[in-house]
């Protein structure tokens, strides 16, 4: 388990970050659905790796793809052409569907725990 504090300080260090931008989604209810995430992976070409994690009440219920979806448009408004990436554990059927959904594929560069796939977006 981490502790709040650890959590804290995480927090903290994500929202000074200049390569990282982080969204908080919630519902029409105003509960939190939900977080993307972009971290910068390098300054060489625009590419970004892509994290979302929903709230577990907040699982099974279609939040993901439109979150990550809504996420993209808002974070790529800014930027034109990025490539994202995102990492998903071998075990994570739900990830794949829901990058495969999103317009992501599998890149080749596997490990045995798990894939990366590759979106690019030209604007």
């Amino acid at each position: 388990m981490i502790t709040f504090e650890t959590h804290q300080d995480w927090f903290e260090q994500v929202l000074s970050d200049p390569e990282r931008v982080l969204l908080i989604a919630e519902n029409t209810d105003g509960q939190l659905v939900g977080q993307v995430r972009f971290d910068l992976m390098t300054t060489e070409a625009i590419f970004y790796e892509v994290s979302i994690t929903l709230a577990p009440e907040a699982r099974g219920q279609g939040f993901a793809l439109p979150l990550l979806t809504a996420a993209e448009e808002y974070f790529l408004d800014s930027l034109g052409s990025v490539q994202l990436c995102a990492y998903v554990d071998k075990d994570n059927k739900a990830s794949e569907h829901l990058f495969g959904s999103a317009g992501y594929s599998i890149d080749p560069l596997t490990d045995a725990n798990g894939q990366w796939w590759i979106k690019e977006i030209y604007v």
